[in-house]
């Protein structure tokens, strides 16, 4: 009985870092609809809202200048496709 408890528990621990990783992997790539939006002028909301938007990429992309280029790219294929 006891070892079901602890198998059940330890397979909900597992989903936990597949989340996050969900969250981060999904996080960014959904900067790149948005931009897209902005620029069709769908979306225009307050310069406090993209301050707060992209806080999290700016912490990560100044510590990893690589990723920083890769997210450019990004960002300017989702702007020519609004184009």
């Amino acid at each position: 009985m006891a070892e079901d408890q602890q198998h059940q528990e330890s397979k909900r621990g597992g989903s936990l870092p597949v989340l996050i990783m969900l969250l981060l992997l999904g996080y960014p790539l959904s900067t790149g609809p948005v931009a897209m939006l902005l620029e069709m002028g769908w979306l225009g909301p307050n310069p406090s809202f993209w301050s707060w938007f992209y806080r999290p990429l700016s912490l990560v992309t100044n510590r990893f200048p690589l990723i920083e280029t890769l997210f450019n790219h990004f960002m300017n294929f989702w702007i020519e496709l609004a184009r």
